[in-house]
């Protein structure tokens, strides 16, 4: 775990000066918000007006534990570590409901930030030109294919290619000569 921040420091150093680390004035959870545009001047005190305010969107909520209660029976669910999924509430299952959440755990720590470098607008054009190189080598294999089967084709019906006629020769006394 690294302290707020230690942890802010390296959201900054990664992604940029456009991130920051606030904590939510909600629940206490820690939030990491990215700026977008300049601040409006606008009254209140909740997360989102802060946010509308200075100007940022949220990219991720922390958190506080690794669990949260189920919407419907209020029991216990626990939510994976370092990444956002579906998780159904097994209890509710039982009785019949379908009672589903999609969220996560995201501590204070390395892995939380590799999560969202992984998914920084920034990197996209590394991602971006490793594609391309994949996808040139899949062309330039496709061409090569193509071509071995042009080359292919051209060998074994050179003539038809050519436009030179097929005659038939056949053996004096064959039952298919000429004139038998």
């Amino acid at each position: 775990m690294l302290t707020p921040e230690t942890f802010e420091d390296e959201l900054v150093r990664r992604c940029g000066r456009t991130y920051r680390l606030r904590r939510a004035v909600r629940n206490g959870a820690w939030l990491v918000e990215q700026k977008v545009r300049p601040g409006l001047d606008y009254p209140g005190h909740t997360d989102q007006i802060i946010r509308v305010r200075d100007g940022y969107r949220l990219v991720l909520d922390l958190g506080l534990r690794d669990w949260q209660p189920c919407p419907t029976c209020h029991l216990r669910l626990d939510l994976p570590v370092g990444e956002r999924a579906e998780v159904e509430c097994g209890y509710c299952h039982l009785r019949g409901e379908r009672t589903r959440v999609i969220s996560g755990y995201f501590p204070l720590s390395e892995a939380t930030l590799q999560y969202l470098e992984r998914w920084h607008p920034r990197r996209g054009a590394e991602i971006n030109a490793e594609i391309d190189r994949i996808n040139a080598g899949v062309a330039r294999d496709a061409r090569a294919y193509r071509l071995n089967t042009a080359e292919a084709l051209a060998a074994d019906h050179w003539r038809q290619v050519a436009g030179i006629p097929m005659v038939g020769y056949t053996k004096a006394g064959s039952p298919h000569a000429y004139g038998a």
